[in-house]
């Protein structure tokens, strides 16, 4: 399962969570069931961490962000703070907005930490829907990012149920596939307090 009051309000550090991993039991099988897991997002980014030998931050920021000119995007709220305009998020209750101080996720960086504009985001989505490509320049290569976007777990059989214009509904490397009326569709969301976002691509 999830958990996640593993990390959400926790003071452990990165290092400190994925050393507690080994105590998190399971509930269902390995490769039985599809269950979104953000703890896996974040060993994802120890990972990229152990074979580069730099922080996923540094990582993503040399390798994504700075090809793909992706200047206003960060991984902290604290420099986000620092930003004009900063998106201030809140939460509703009995008609009334009360605002919402920033989630600090640097802990479970890779599975959110990455604050960004509208601007900075279509610049990401235009390298997923240009075969991996910026202009002539592969910044991933095209067979990568046909395998980041195919199904590899079939997800809940009752979405689809309720939606018959939905089909084939499963989860991709960190994208949810499906085929809505024939089409194609690619897309993830995320929420942490009084933000949402959702990202649809059809390719």
């Amino acid at each position: 399962p999830r958990h996640d009051m593993m990390w959400y309000g926790s003071s452990f550090t990165r290092q400190q969570i994925y050393d507690r991993l080994r105590y998190l039991r399971p509930n269902k099988s390995l490769r039985t069931t599809w269950q979104y897991n953000n703890l896996m997002f974040m060993t994802a980014g120890c990972l990229i961490e152990r074979i580069s030998g730099k922080s996923w931050e540094t990582f993503t920021r040399e390798n994504i962000f700075q090809p793909l000119g992706m200047d206003n995007s960060h991984f902290s709220v604290e420099e986000m703070m620092q930003s004009k305009d900063a998106a201030t998020g809140y939460s509703t209750k009995d008609k009334k907005n009360t605002r919402l101080d920033y989630r600090n996720l640097d802990a479970i960086g890779p599975a959110g930490s990455i604050n960004s504009t509208s601007t900075d985001m279509v610049k990401w989505l235009n390298l997923h829907l240009n075969k991996g490509k910026k202009n002539e320049a592969q910044i991933i290569s095209n067979s990568e990012i046909i395998h980041l976007h195919s199904p590899q777990m079939l997800m809940d059989e009752a979405a689809s149920a309720r939606n018959p214009d939905l089909k084939d509904l499963s989860y991709a490397l960190g994208w949810i596939t499906y085929r809505y009326r024939g089409l194609k569709v690619i897309e993830h969301g995320g929420n942490i307090d009084g933000f949402s976002a959702l990202v649809y691509m059809i390719p």
